[in-house]
């Protein structure tokens, strides 16, 4: 990032950062802790770098990736096609998203997720 991000400011064009994190990003599982704790670490450095992109003007997008079980050649039993994860990514430098998912699964689990920490807010004391 410290290298990379003031070669892309310097020339003031509009640019993107896409960083690849994993669904463990939003949906921790067992048993595989410091790869939970590294796919938070890239969803809270781009949250962390989209923001200091908007306060300084760059016209900057930053989006980060949450992929699922895509299909490769290391993980023949994936569910997602790779083209779909680049169409995916490709739609969110277009638009501007900053959350890039690939596919649907684990959807319920992600929210209740998310629901949970939001409602966390209510229990204050």
């Amino acid at each position: 990032m410290r290298t990379f991000v003031p070669l892309i400011i310097a020339p003031g064009d509009e640019g993107h950062v896409v960083n690849t994190a994993s669904m463990a990003a939003v949906l921790p599982m067992g048993g595989i802790g410091p790869y939970v704790v590294s796919k938070h670490g890239i969803l809270g450095l781009s949250d962390v770098l989209r923001h200091e992109l908007e306060a300084i003007g760059a016209p900057i997008g930053v989006s980060v990736v949450m992929p699922g079980m895509i299909r490769t050649a290391m993980n023949p039993i994936g569910t997602t096609e790779p083209s779909v994860v680049a169409a995916n990514v490709v739609d969110a430098i277009r638009t501007g998203r900053s959350y890039v998912f690939t596919d649907t699964d684990h959807h319920d689990e992600v929210e209740g997720r998310l629901q949970a920490i939001l409602a966390a807010r209510d229990d204050v004391v």
